[in-house]
């Protein structure tokens, strides 16, 4: 049988290595864009970030101005508006102010543990709902906090909170049945969304998140102490039994 010259194999294997190689960079440099943007997403630089997607936030021409025009914010407790859901008593040693995207994957991941330091720690805390829905990436996020301040119209947002992330389910139909399964005026609920009455008070909270530097979701403050992304529930004990001993 006639070889085939040296040099076909020698070049051929050049050639073989150098698509290897080349795909191989290809898929580096992908999986590497992929982790930078997923860790600014938690961690990144809030302003930067929150001004990149402060058009797609909402309909508003005016908060991206809002935005850029925000002063910084040392003490949490000056953000804390008549519209935010609250859970538990006003005057509670601990406040834990919460920035969520009911979309975002680690929100969802927090929530049943942030739920057991709710039950665990009642009359010592007080919860503070602030909404951040980060619609260019969770294109879902938007119309869910908008349902849940139609929710919070009628008394109902925190079991509307809870059916969300419960299910993890952001359509339309869903937003219904959450309704209907609450007792709901469905008609009021479905004109709230339709007209988004409340879309002022979701737009404050997104400028307020960057007033106090949250860099991400899901982002708590303890009092003044910024605490971000998904901990355990030892840890949340930690922390809060730490505040409790300070004060």
């Amino acid at each position: 049988m006639e070889q085939s010259p040296s040099w076909h194999k020698t070049t051929g294997g050049t050639i073989f290595l150098s698509v290897i190689g080349g795909a191989l960079i290809i898929l580096f440099a992908f999986l590497l864009l992929v982790s930078v943007y997923a860790w600014q997403l938690r961690y990144g630089n809030a302003d930067n970030l929150l001004s990149q997607f402060s058009t797609q936030f909402t309909t508003s021409n005016d908060l991206a101005s809002r935005i850029r025009s925000a002063p910084p914010v040392d003490n949490v407790g000056d953000i804390i508006r008549q519209h935010n859901p609250t859970f538990g008593k006003t005057d509670a040693p601990i406040t834990i102010t919460a920035f969520i995207d009911f979309e975002c994957p680690f929100c969802a991941r927090s929530y049943p543990v942030f739920k057991e330091v709710m039950d665990t720690y009642g009359p010592a805390i007080q919860i503070v709902f602030k909404h951040l829905p980060l619609q260019s990436i969770h294109p879902r996020a938007y119309p869910a906090a908008i349902a849940s301040t139609c929710a919070q119209e009628q008394d109902a947002f925190w079991p509307f909170y809870d059916k969300t992330f419960s299910t993890l389910q952001f359509d339309d139909d869903a937003f219904l049945r959450y309704a209907r399964e609450l007792n709901l005026n469905t008609t009021q609920f479905l004109s709230c969304i339709d007209a988004e009455r409340y879309v002022k008070n979701i737009e404050q909270d997104i400028v307020d998140a960057v007033a106090v530097g949250a860099q991400g979701t899901p982002t708590y403050f303890l009092n003044n102490t910024k605490i971000e992304g998904v901990l355990t529930k030892a840890l949340w004990d930690e922390l809060i039994l730490r505040q409790l001993q300070d004060l």
